[in-house]
């Protein structure tokens, strides 16, 4: 990092003392263009092909004028030797300089042992040279007019009152700081005010620094000067470049002083979404889709994913086969995968949990699937997220929070660098722009950052992909009965081991029309499975009820149907399915099998209780 930070210095000591003055009105956008250079002579006038090294520059500034934040980028460039940039974020209150693959915040004593003198003004912020110049209150001395680079142009000075400090050696310098001014001049009155208004521009920033130094002991006082000087060789109000203001995707900043993501997991418990999963590898690009539901409650996951996830993983799908729904149970390590084949026929595969390999479209180790949690799958558990930027994607203002993980994926020994777009929730949602308010996910960014040190080529597995992409579409926190009814029926995997039952639910008659609309929501079938599974006392009882609808008889009587699954022989203690038909029974003729809605649009509640001794098979399998 030392030897790019030294370029900075070219640019960075003009702007050591005008930092410390008053801050005047900027304007809400500029861009500088153009060429720095030092000499150790203050003649006025000496130019860049006296300097050995003259780097080129760009600095913009940019206030957004909906919520006030302001951007501030210099860019340094030395040729083909380096590139250096330094970006302001006055809403992270946060500066950071970025060389290629290089992120970092700007530290203040790394940069006095370069003697650079990039300094912080009052509010924290780097002063940045051509910002100091346009915000600089007006100059006691009396400006002088000329011509500069072909145009009438008007310098002001502005002389700095004398620093003295002690060196290391107890030597006391003493430090005169001038600056000149040049402006383009094209107003009738040579006024201040006027050289900030757009007719005229900035040209020229001069600061001629003169040191005494005394050492002790010594009578004889060194002096020594030093020119360093801003041609600013085009400069707009408008055409600003946006991309230098913004921190680049997938470069991690080390130590960023930024807020930590603190993850409010009460609305998470229950997580659906589909997602576009992208993958770029050596110049090309793999796309699928996949649709994900997670009961962290209950430890379910289900994946839903197509033949295009071979691109990403060493997993095949069978000749044939459209798409498979993978479902796991992670207090059991049970692993069900149901296929739908292109002849519209449908297969299951048990498999064990163990055995299961990894799937990056999964984002979650499947094998820690005993641990699902909402922090499991955002990887808080592991990974500190920090406050990166504020940015769109897909078009949607969202807050970027970025995170390094070295554990994905598992068994990679490479480092990844994370960043999660959450929606801002100080944006006002545009209508259509995202399916769910109550999640907003908008994207995350996998970068493939570095292979670890201490591993060895014959270590590490081929990760030859250089970015993930999700970007996630219906992101719901749905309910657990909705979650649990729509993702996690096996009965297509369990044979003849099922059981068609039925039981009759009494309601009020004069509410006959309200059932009706009540009946038809999945929630309401969901939360009779819910209190299907309670009944059951099984550790997977979700898995063992399934193929649920409400159907009403020619006396409007409404009857819940659904098919009770066998015991999985896998799991040990479980209850056979003659025992959950006696549980289930024992709760129906209590009547203790309760559920209360509402009807859409309605205030009132609907109660729905069990009608004893109305457990029984349904006449058919449906």
């Amino acid at each position: 990092m030392h030897r790019w930070l030294s370029v900075a210095f070219l640019l960075t000591a003009t702007a050591a003392s005008v930092g410390g003055l008053v801050m005047g009105k900027l304007p809400a956008s500029f861009q500088a263009m153009g060429q720095s250079y030092t000499l150790s002579d203050c003649s006025p006038e000496a130019r860049a092909s006296e300097s050995s090294i003259a780097a080129g520059f760009r600095e913009s500034y940019r206030e957004d004028s909906r919520n006030g934040n302001k951007r501030a980028a210099l860019v340094v460039d030395v040729g083909t030797i380096s590139t250096v940039r330094f970006v302001e974020d006055s809403a992270l209150n946060e500066t950071v300089q970025i060389e290629g693959g290089q992120c970092s915040r700007v530290n203040m004593d790394v940069l006095n042992m370069q003697n650079i003198h990039l300094l912080k003004d009052e509010n924290g912020s780097v002063a940045f040279p051509v910002r100091q110049m346009l915000s600089l209150p007006q100059p006691n001395e009396r400006p002088v007019k000329g011509t500069c680079r072909g145009q009438p142009c008007i310098t002001w000075t502005v002389r700095q009152p004398p620093v003295t400090k002690k060196g290391d050696d107890g030597s006391v310098i003493v430090s005169r700081d001038t600056y000149y001014l040049v402006w383009t001049d094209f107003t009738e009155e040579n006024s201040w005010s006027s050289m900030s208004q757009e007719r005229n521009v900035p040209l020229e920033l001069r600061l001629c620094r003169e040191e005494n130094t005394t050492r002790p002991d010594d009578d004889v006082t060194e002096t020594t000067t030093q020119l360093n000087v801003i041609e600013i060789l085009h400069f707009t109000h408008d055409a600003v470049f946006g991309d230098d203001l913004e921190y680049p995707d997938g470069v991690y900043c080390e130590n960023f002083a930024s807020k930590e993501w603190k993850l409010n997991t009460s609305p998470l418990t229950y997580i659906s979404y589909s997602a576009e999963v992208a993958m770029d590898e050596s110049g090309f690009r793999y796309v699928a889709d996949s649709r994900v539901h997670m009961d962290t409650l209950e430890r379910l996951y289900r994946i839903d994913y197509t033949p295009e996830t071979a691109y990403f993983n060493n997993v095949t799908v069978p000749r044939g086969v459209k798409s498979v729904s993978r479902i796991i149970s992670g207090i059991s390590g049970l692993v069900f995968d149901i296929q739908r084949t292109n002849k519209g026929n449908t297969r299951c595969q048990r498999r064990e949990l163990k055995r299961l390999p990894f799937m990056k479209e999964a984002i979650i180790d499947f094998q820690d699937m005993s641990k699902l949690s909402p922090e499991l799958f955002f990887g808080t558990d592991r990974t500190m997220y920090v406050l990166k930027k504020t940015t769109r994607k897909r078009g949607i203002p969202c807050n970027v929070w970025q995170g390094r993980r070295n554990d994905w994926p598992p068994g990679a020994n490479i480092t990844t660098v994370w960043e999660w777009c959450v929606r801002d929730e100080k944006e006002k949602p545009t209508s259509g722009m995202w399916d769910s308010p109550r999640l907003p996910i908008v994207s995350l960014e996998i970068y493939h950052w570095q292979a670890a040190d201490d591993v060895h080529d014959d270590q590490v597995p081929d990760e030859n992909w250089r970015k993930m992409t999700f970007s996630f579409y219906r992101v719901d926190s749905a309910n657990k009965w909705v979650t649990d009814l729509q993702a996690f029926d096996v009965t297509e995997c369990m044979d003849e081991d099922i059981d068609p039952m039925q039981f009759e639910l009494k309601y009020p008659e004069a509410k006959y029309e309200d059932v009706l609309n009540i009946t038809i929501e999945p929630l309401f079938l969901g939360m009779c499975k819910y209190h299907i599974v309670q009944s059951l006392k099984s550790k997977v009882g979700a898995l063992r009820v399934g193929k649920l609808r409400a159907v009403f008889d020619e006396e409007k009587k409404l009857h819940i149907q659904f098919t009770l699954l066998g015991k999985f022989p896998d799991i040990k203690g479980e209850p056979t399915l003659e025992e959950l038909q006696e549980l289930l029974e024992k709760d129906v003729d209590a009547g203790v099998l309760k559920i209360s809605m509402t009807a859409p649009g309605k205030q009132e509640n609907i109660e729905f209780t069990a009608v004893p001794h109305s457990l029984r098979s349904a006449d058919e399998d449906f």
